[in-house]
């Protein structure tokens, strides 16, 4: 956040013409490097012990990574192995050696998906576009921007219209006993 800061000022300078603005690109790195560096690094450490050390051992300060750092949290993403579209979509994922990011056939989920799926192990859950989003920050630094571009109000619905109209649209993962007419089981 603090490099963000640190590059937009420069950047409005350059935009607005006012030089002034450049004061708060020196205050910024100024109070990133010094006093938050600091301050943040000894409450993480106090709060995550271990765990901190571990994360800061293949996350540096300021200077993001190109390719995700191995220990972060792992995703899960189900595609529709019955899709043509979905099975080429995690062909072309799993090409790009994603860190941390499983691939299973959606088949295999407890529950019925009737659009791509990615989970987290704490079992938080996203689908269609949102869920290729979050797949995308498992491959690098470029691909993760393009999934937080993708993932924007108004952007992810028009493309989640776009995808549908295309034959990406919600179709159960295997059939249901209510889509084949058969009765339910009584388990």
């Amino acid at each position: 956040m603090q490099a963000t800061l640190a590059v937009a000022y420069p950047l409005l300078s350059l935009v607005t013409g006012d030089p002034w603005l450049l004061i708060g690109a020196v205050v910024s790195f100024v109070y990133g490097v010094g006093f938050a560096g600091w301050h943040e690094t000894g409450r993480l450490r106090e709060t995550f012990g271990r765990d901190w050390e571990t994360y800061r051992s293949g996350v540096r300060s300021w200077l993001p990574r190109w390719r995700p750092w191995h220990g972060r949290t792992p995703g899960l993403l189900y595609v529709a192995a019955d899709c043509d579209m979905c099975r080429g979509l995690g062909r072309w994922l799993a090409a790009r050696s994603p860190v941390a990011l499983e691939l299973e056939p959606a088949a295999e989920h407890p529950e019925v998906l009737y659009r791509l799926t990615y989970q987290t192990p704490d079992g938080s859950r996203w689908s269609g576009v949102s869920a290729l989003a979050r797949a995308l920050e498992h491959l690098h630094l470029g691909w993760a921007f393009a999934g937080w571009a993708l993932d924007l109000p108004g952007v992810r619905h028009f493309a989640q219209l776009c995808a549908d109209a295309f034959g990406a649209g919600p179709r159960p993962s295997r059939e249901t006993a209510e889509a084949s007419g058969a009765a339910p089981s009584s388990e």
